[in-house]
């Protein structure tokens, strides 16, 4: 395994501002963790010396103008910038996780859609704290703040401001931001779809993958039995009967299990026995005359797999059995079910990307409307006169 070096260090600098507001310069100090990785010592230290140019040139503390109260540009763009990455981070997570799992059939798609729109909704909740976040609404509490700070030596009035009344014309929210919110409550809206589309649409649910089912659609249906094989293993052959509901209509249905194939020896990472679920895919035919109806289903599948035996494996057989009930929806139905899911999902993520990017974008615009910030390393401090 290779190794990985870390080197750390712990800095201190100052950074004075000049207000954009007022004109007042001030002053407060840093201190910074400062951390790189490498895979070697020289590689690391590059790091470290990179991670500390940064913080010097972009880290900035949340302290308001002493003389009239204003949060500088680059902060408020600090604290922006933050939010959005987090906000984007949490949503992304929070739909890949719901996507991925749902996938597989680990979980249904309405159960997908709840964990993606909780995780969309969090971030809509930390994007509009993030567009509104405007400290400046009140800078008469931000001067008193300071001033505070001032008395207790965190922050350093260097020279007096020209203006005690200053204007905020730059934390107010952009296009590009109101395009970002109007993109993150659209992929909400799409991604919860699949929780409220079969009360909107009069479809009925099932217990199976899609639980939304029409003629022509094909959906996953599983047993209460499972089959222990090597790998997972298996191949066999299905029969499925069905009836209307109440009538005496013989509905015929195609469907298929896993198709595994193996020869004379089975080799990977994990050779062993193992439990699973047996399952039958099967497609409604494309008549719309039973669309609403309900169809009673037998299904039986005649199974071959492989079971290991101490360091050799032996084919075997078996036979599966499982009856269920199908309440179909219009034609289909099914497919414009899980297409809704699916569009949720890969939207909701787009919108994470794009709109985290906006929005740091955003920030970085903003950041560059401050006057840029003038940087005090230990022993080149000046003199600081007091001011009235």
């Amino acid at each position: 395994m290779a190794k990985t070096y870390t080197a750390k260090l712990k800095i201190s600098f100052q950074k004075q501002h000049t207000c954009v507001g007022c004109q007042s310069e001030f002053r407060y100090q840093l201190d910074r963790q400062v951390t790189g990785t490498g895979g070697s010592k020289e590689a690391a230290e590059s790091n470290l010396q990179t991670a500390i140019s940064k913080s010097l040139a972009n880290d900035v503390d949340q302290h308001a103008c002493p003389h009239c109260g204003m949060l500088q540009p680059d902060m408020i763009a600090n604290v922006r910038s933050s939010r959005a990455l987090t906000g984007a981070w949490i949503g992304a997570i929070a739909v890949a996780v719901g996507l991925f799992i749902a996938l597989p059939h680990w979980v249904t798609l309405s159960t997908s859609a709840m964990i993606s729109t909780i995780g969309m909704a969090i971030l809509m909740l930390v994007w509009l704290g993030t567009v509104f976040f405007n400290p400046n609404s009140n800078m008469t509490r931000g001067q008193s703040a300071s001033a505070e700070k001032v008395a207790a030596g965190t922050v350093q009035l260097v020279t007096q401001g020209n203006s005690q009344d200053s204007v905020d014309d730059f934390s107010s929210p952009s296009s590009g931001q109101w395009f970002t919110l109007l993109l993150g409550a659209t992929s909400l809206v799409l991604v919860a779809s699949p929780m409220v589309l079969p009360s909107i649409m009069g479809w009925k649910t099932n217990n199976c993958y899609p639980p939304v089912v029409g003629p022509g659609d094909t959906t996953t249906i599983y047993f209460d039995q499972q089959i222990r094989s090597l790998k997972g293993y298996w191949n066999g052959w299905v029969q499925a009967a069905a009836t209307v509901e109440g009538e005496p209509t013989i509905v015929p249905m195609q469907a298929e299990t896993k198709k595994s194939t193996w020869g004379d020896t089975i080799s990977g990472k994990s050779v062993s026995n193992n439990s699973n679920t047996m399952y039958v895919k099967v497609t409604v035919p494309a008549d719309e005359s039973i669309a609403g109806k309900s169809l009673n289903l037998e299904l039986k599948v005649q199974a071959n797999y492989p079971l290991a035996e101490g360091r050799e494996f032996f084919e075997h057989q078996g036979e599966f059995q499982h009856r269920t009930n199908l309440q179909l929806s219009a034609a289909g139905s099914g497919s414009q079910y899980f297409n809704a899911w699916l569009i949720g999902q890969i939207s909701a993520l787009v919108s994470c990307l794009i709109g985290g990017f906006v929005l740091c974008s955003s920030a970085r615009s903003l950041a560059a409307r401050a006057i840029a910030p003038k940087l005090i390393m230990p022993g080149d401090a000046e003199e600081v006169e007091e001011v009235e």
